[in-house]
């Protein structure tokens, strides 16, 4: 005999499928390339781990040599925050994903392009 558990386990699982099945995320965009600060700031940390560690030769090197992709970095993201890059691409990418939204809608309501006489 099932639980009361059991079986509202399943319906809750059956109603979750039937939500995501249904209609596609409106948040989903195309997937994009993580910034090269990303890639510096993981190589920074990976070459911290090594010398921290003292693995192979990394351990031999000054710690100032490990300052520099910290600094790189850092100055990096000042740059940006300083020169509102960082904001024209949350802007570009909020705009893109209106201009989406607002396509999606016209069609689904039939005034796309495909739709006009």
């Amino acid at each position: 005999m099932d639980s009361f558990w059991s079986r509202g386990t399943g319906i809750i699982v059956a109603i979750i499928r039937h939500h995501l099945a249904a209609r596609p995320p409106a948040f989903a965009s195309p997937p994009t390339r993580p910034p090269i600060t990303m890639y510096l700031l993981g190589l920074s940390i990976l070459l911290l781990a090594l010398k921290f560690f003292a693995v192979g030769p990394v351990a031999d090197w000054p710690w100032w040599w490990f300052a520099i992709p910290f600094g790189l970095t850092a100055a990096w993201w000042s740059w940006a925050d300083y020169s509102g890059y960082t904001k024209r691409k949350v802007m570009e990418k909020e705009d893109a994903r209106k201009a989406s939204r607002i396509a999606r809608e016209k069609e689904r309501l039939g005034l796309g392009p495909k739709h006009r006489r």
